[in-house]
């Protein structure tokens, strides 16, 4: 079967490998569709954080952000998977340690994480080993394109059920990419009133349809980039997310907070972000870090199959496998495949 295999920094490719064979309690699934996300660009630079902690080696198959159909499944696993349209979670906990019993396999020390970490294969191929247990039913009426957007939206939706956030209050999102914008889109469908801060143009218009109050341009190195005339975010916010991989996100969303208000940091940078405890302790702020969405895979998929958040603008454009290794290179997706500014490229696997 095909799959895109990552040789070395840059040096990635399309080839033949075996096909999976699933063990006990676990099926194989023909991929559909898979979203490429910034981790996905990291280790094709070789600048993944994982590489240096022996987590992540080359060669490596990435691909975390998937839906496909269930074909194949190993001893205990139940018949009626067979032929289900289906999406997972990325972190696979061992399910023995005290963390996987309490429904926390996000943050297993033992855990692998699907195309990313401890080896697990990625979804960029015609199929993807899962454990069952991994893995949730989408409805028939859920495109493919929603399909592969649950994992990170589910990472989004739980930054907006940590905050709490009542309808009215205000909430900062500091970063435009897909995680901030689905933030966006779930805060401001439960009647939040959301400004945002971005870099792009097209993504701060997106995230006014999305439901945002108010949009603010930031510069190339995440802070704020005003026209003349333009005013600061005057507003004292509830809650913020850090959503932008900017090391000083975090410090201009504190900046930014009433004293009582709450942060959560979901944004990873290459540098260290420093936050000063003194000023978050005399603040009485909380602060919240989120790794995955583990908890609210089940909830996002309801939201987005429900309508409640039309996320499909996010996709802005779907490309073939063949063309990956060009645009983790940093070409534009190829003509013909663009469908609007959204910051998310998906590939289409069939």
């Amino acid at each position: 079967m095909r799959a895109f295999v990552i040789d070395g920094p840059r040096e990635g490719s399309v080839q033949e490998v075996p096909e999976p064979v699933p063990g006990a309690g676990q099926v194989v699934i023909a991929v559909d569709r898979v979203g490429v996300c910034g981790t996905d660009a990291e280790f094709f630079r070789g600048t993944q954080p994982y590489f240096a902690t022996g987590g992540a080696r080359y060669p490596l198959r990435i691909g975390h952000e998937w839906c496909g159909r269930v074909v194949r499944a190993g001893t205990g696993v139940d018949p009626a998977w067979l032929g289900e349209r289906v999406t997972g979670d990325t972190m696979l906990g061992c399910q023995e340690c005290a963390l996987c019993r309490s429904g926390r396999q996000h943050v297993c020390e033992n855990r692998s994480e699907v195309g990313v970490l401890n080896g697990w294969h990625g979804a960029l191929a015609d199929e993807l080993l899962m454990p069952v247990t991994a893995i949730h039913r989408l409805p028939a009426s859920m495109s493919d394109g929603l399909g592969a957007l649950v994992e990170p939206a589910s990472l989004s939706l739980r930054c907006v059920e940590t905050l709490g956030l009542a309808a009215g209050e205000p909430l900062l999102v500091w970063g435009a990419g897909a995680i901030g914008l689905l933030a966006t889109a779930f805060a401001a469908a439960a009647g939040v009133e959301v400004d945002v801060v971005g870099r792009s143009a097209g993504s701060l218009e997106l995230a006014r349809q999305l439901g945002a109050a108010r949009v603010f341009g930031a510069d190339e190195g995440g802070g704020l980039s005003l026209v003349a005339g333009a005013a600061a975010p005057s507003v004292r916010y509830r809650g913020a997310i850090a959503a932008s991989p900017v090391a000083a996100a975090p410090r201009y969303c504190l900046d930014r907070l009433q004293p009582g208000g709450h942060l959560v940091m979901v944004g990873i940078s290459g540098d260290p972000s420093l936050l000063e405890a003194r000023d978050l302790i005399t603040r009485d702020l909380t602060i919240s870090a989120l790794l995955s969405g583990s908890p609210t895979f089940a909830r996002a998929i309801d939201r987005l199959a429900s309508g409640a958040v039309d996320a499909e603008p996010l996709i802005g454009a779907v490309i073939e496998l063949d063309d990956l290794v060009a645009v983790l290179g940093g070409a534009n997706p190829p003509e013909g495949t663009r469908r609007g500014s959204g910051p998310k490229i998906q590939v289409a696997m069939r």
